[in-house]
């Protein structure tokens, strides 16, 4: 026991895995947002907006995470030399990486909900939409007030675990 105990204490295991636990939380609640908006735009009647989500997911879904990753920490900090920390501070270099981790976990996690946003309003019936627009409301109402509290149930399974029926 006392080996085990050396090897997590040697390691900064706790330490690592509490870092794990951070960068999840943050990046989901980053893709919960970016998602959220990115299939707004998705099923906008606006036809660039629906356009500009559509890209989005294309391009974001078929690019690989390594890729996204490196692109905002060598690409975007390094080449661009856009920094998210304050340069002056000594812990300046982990912070830049981990913000930028967050961001671009964020990013690349976003199109994954969105999707699955998407699904769920796809699933509440046209005729509630039609409805909705006939008593009076605009998009934007009829969205938050008839569609979205209707489809929450859908697709909360697709987004909490990629194994659900």
């Amino acid at each position: 026991m006392g080996e085990l105990a050396d090897l997590i204490t040697r390691y900064h295991v706790l330490l690592a895995f509490w870092m794990t636990v951070r960068l999840t939380t943050i990046s989901a609640l980053g893709a919960l947002i970016i998602g959220t908006i990115v299939a707004v735009c998705r099923v906008s009647p606006v036809g660039v907006l629906r356009w500009f989500g559509a890209a989005y997911v294309n391009v974001i879904r078929n690019t690989p995470l390594t890729l996204i990753v490196f692109f905002f920490a060598f690409g975007v900090l390094n080449t661009l030399s856009i920094s998210l920390a304050d340069p002056h501070s000594p812990t300046s270099i982990a912070d830049n990486n981990f913000r930028w981790g967050v961001v671009a976990l964020s990013v690349y996690h976003a199109s994954f909900v969105a999707e699955s946003l998407r699904s769920g309003v796809n699933t509440v019936p046209l005729g509630q939409a039609e409805a909705a627009r006939a008593i009076g409301l605009s998009f934007v109402p009829s969205l938050t007030e008839v569609i979205l509290p209707k489809h929450s149930v859908a697709p909360s399974h697709p987004s909490a675990t990629p194994w659900s029926p």
